[in-house]
């Protein structure tokens, strides 16, 4: 069988093509998982066997920024939001909620969400929160 590849190096490279694809493929997004906004479980699912990335890990806080209270009844008010933003978290929506967030009438100005996503350390056997990213928004109408 290897005679074959050896008298025929093209045979070879087309042999390999498919592997070397789903390597680069998966390091792309094992790149993308640990530098950018990038789910382990998206783009592929290469780090779904590898990590415990749970919605339940994913958190976000909601505070007023000049006084530091925190927002009240946030997480009722926006439940479904909040459901679909542990699922799949991006900078642009959780901007959106921040804006939606900031123009409720009982708002005392701009608002600041922080969204904190938890990993498994296996050294401690337990669980280490990160805050990942923050956004910031201030009602435009008051």
């Amino acid at each position: 069988m290897w005679d074959r590849w050896t008298k025929e190096p093209r045979d070879l490279l087309l042999a390999l093509t498919p592997a070397v694809i789903v390597l680069l493929l998966g390091l792309m997004q094992f790149y993308l998982a640990k530098t950018h906004d990038l789910s382990p479980w998206r783009a592929g699912g290469y780090g779904m066997f590898s990590t415990a990335n749970d919605i339940n890990l994913r958190s976000v806080q909601a505070r007023f920024r000049d006084s530091g209270e925190s927002v009240p009844q946030f997480a009722e008010r926006y439940r479904q939001a909040l459901l679909r933003f542990r699922v799949m978290p991006s900078r642009e929506l959780l901007g959106r909620i921040a804006e939606s967030a900031a123009c409720l009438p009982d708002s005392k100005g701009a608002v600041v969400l922080a969204y904190w996503e938890g990993s498994f350390v296996p050294e401690a056997q337990g669980v280490r929160f990160e805050r990942r990213y923050e956004a910031e928004a201030a009602c435009p109408t008051k």
